[in-house]
């Protein structure tokens, strides 16, 4: 889950839309120019809305032909003519918007050109994400309540003073990380029904519980020798260091620093609870 704030440029989004009807040809080009006043008054209602999710679909439902002319606006910002306006809005953000993990490949249409063809080519609608997150997140973008489904990373700012993720950690027969999304002070009841869809859409908890799976069994042999070193006092030392370092990079609700934190105030998983991820004889040394 990333913010990467952009400002809503319509100069700009117009005239990628024109560059796009430009290169159409034939009855395609007559449609986008008829509808390039009903595509400049949707792009301002876009701009205006408090939720993207709020607006109404008018031009899918109007015509289903000039609904498919949009759409084929696409395909050009992608591999065609204008392919460099997707290569921009993909250098948006290296990783992806959506789970904030995995590097970005694809973009998202916000709202779907199936349902709302007239942001085909809107950038504003358009966020980098990953495979995995696209395929998950589908054409959703209403929740059944009529609540917006999905953060949009331009225009939904998340606390990077208050942690909304944390992670319980239990410990049985090995150690797991079960993460979850928590209401702070500064987010309203609205924003946070938004992000709690977000978080399970899309099974970041899931995700977010396997990588931190794998980073405990890499760090499993230091966490030995600090232990063999200085104890649990030791142990929670390195963990709070890494989870310093995990802020400083990634921030205060990346999994890696909740993970790292969570760790450290585990008195029970610093003090010999970590030899349920493994026994000390199959890990290779570490030589920290």
């Amino acid at each position: 889950m990333l913010w990467r704030p952009q400002g809503f440029d319509a100069a700009y989004e117009m005239a990628v839309f024109d560059a796009a009807r430009a290169n159409a040809s034939g009855d395609t080009s007559v449609r986008l120019a008829t509808l390039r006043r009903d595509v400049c008054a949707a792009y301002t209602s876009y701009a205006g809305s408090g939720a993207a999710s709020d607006l109404t679909p008018v031009l899918a439902k109007a015509d289903a032909l000039n609904a498919a002319a949009l759409r084929r606006n696409y395909p050009k910002i992608r591999s065609g003519v204008e392919k460099e306006v997707g290569a921009r809005l993909l250098s948006r953000s290296r990783k992806c918007c959506l789970c904030g993990h995995a590097p970005s490949a694809q973009l998202d249409h916000h709202l779907p050109k199936t349902t709302f063809p007239e942001f085909s080519v809107l950038t504003f609608n358009l966020i980098p994400v990953c495979a995995d997150c696209n395929f998950k997140k589908r054409e959703l973008y209403r929740r059944s309540d009529g609540g917006p489904a999905f953060l949009h990373a331009y225009r939904d700012p998340l606390p990077t003073t208050e942690a909304f993720l944390v992670a319980d950690i239990s410990i049985s027969v090995t150690v797991a990380a079960d993460f979850r999304v928590v209401q702070t002070p500064s987010i309203a009841d609205p924003a946070f029904a938004t992000l709690q869809h977000h978080f399970e859409s899309l099974d970041l908890a899931d995700l977010y519980g396997e990588l931190a799976t794998e980073l405990m069994g890499e760090k499993l042999t230091p966490i030995y020798e600090y232990y063999d070193e200085g104890g649990a006092g030791l142990v929670q030392r390195y963990l709070q260091r890494d989870a310093l370092g995990a802020l400083r990079r990634h921030g205060l609700n990346h999994w890696k620093r909740v993970l790292l934190d969570a760790l450290a105030d585990d008195t029970d998983f610093c003090d010999g609870g970590f030899t349920h991820l493994g026994d000390r004889e199959e890990l290779p040394l570490s030589g920290h």
